[in-house]
């Protein structure tokens, strides 16, 4: 959906209406695709719900 948005197909609106994402997350992901590229944006690392900050416990 974002490469629409990246090619001009489709404005951000059009996309978030359609699928049902706020515009703001779409303008996000875009962002993200064209700065870090489509590997890291399809096969990044889902870190939610885990530390994010070690401590010894000692």
């Amino acid at each position: 959906m974002v490469n629409l948005f990246n090619t001009g197909l489709c404005t951000p609106i059009e996309i978030s209406r359609t699928i049902g994402v706020s515009n703001r997350n779409i303008q996000r992901y875009a962002k993200a695709l064209r700065e870090k590229g489509s590997d890291w944006f399809f096969n990044r690392p889902d870190n939610r719900g885990s530390c994010h900050k070690m401590n010894n416990a000692g």
